[in-house]
């Protein structure tokens, strides 16, 4: 089935009241057990397997700070010089595999992933740390079959989920999800991630920490 036109930029992706799709794991996270596992146990929405895409992902350095998506915090690419950390199959809770970016740093984080061939992508979804310094304000997700022109698949909508929530305090870890209403053709998959939202005043963190990205979807 060939997916339908993407959304509009302003298209808020994820609805609540809808259950998430069950779908592939493209992304090729470490497949990991126990509570601290991402995105196995502890992602809410169900998976119906994995396919080994050999993805690999790049972060964005080219713009300043304050501008948005194209840059990433130098301190997350410090953390991350190998491009290892957002797969490795561990959330937030397990703090020396998560990436951080500078104390109240204005760089945000903008990822691309390569999933090497087209896939029909159905649901992107991160584990960030949550408390009161510490968060993620901005979330959206923006897919191409080139590599060049990129359209956008969803922004997160702001409502956020628990994680952990057998751990002592599982208000720390948060999934947040961008689930469009019909699949995306895309071989890259653009994310871009800030502790601040101009738009919504009480989206301000002081830091940003990302324990794992993971990318859903089926065969084209």
């Amino acid at each position: 089935m060939n997916p339908r036109p993407l959304l509009s930029f302003a298209s808020i992706a994820l609805l609540a009241a809808l259950p998430l799709p069950a779908s592939n794991l493209l992304s090729g996270n470490a497949a990991r057990t126990g509570s601290a596992s991402y995105p196995g146990t502890t992602s809410k929405a169900p998976a119906t397997g994995r396919i080994e895409t050999g993805a690999t992902y790049t972060y964005l350095t080219g713009e300043t700070a304050n501008t948005g998506i194209g840059n990433t915090d130098p301190d997350i690419l410090k953390m991350d010089s190998g491009s290892s950390r957002l797969v490795d199959g561990y959330n937030e809770r397990v703090g020396n595999t998560a990436i951080y970016s500078a104390w109240q740093g204005r760089h945000g984080a903008t990822i691309v992933f390569d999933l090497k061939q087209p896939h029909n992508v159905n649901r992107v979804s991160v584990s960030v740390r949550e408390d009161a310094n510490r968060g993620a304000a901005t979330f959206q997700a923006f897919v191409s079959t080139d590599g060049v022109t990129y359209a956008p698949l969803g922004t997160w909508d702001g409502a956020k989920t628990p994680l952990d929530a057998t751990e002592a305090d599982p208000g720390r870890n948060t999934e947040i999800t961008i689930a469009p209403p019909a699949p995306a053709a895309a071989r890259y998959v653009k994310i871009f991630l800030s502790h601040w939202d101009t738009t919504h005043t009480s989206r301000h963190y002081r830091q940003l920490v990302i324990g794992e990205i993971a990318i859903w979807g089926d065969p084209r």
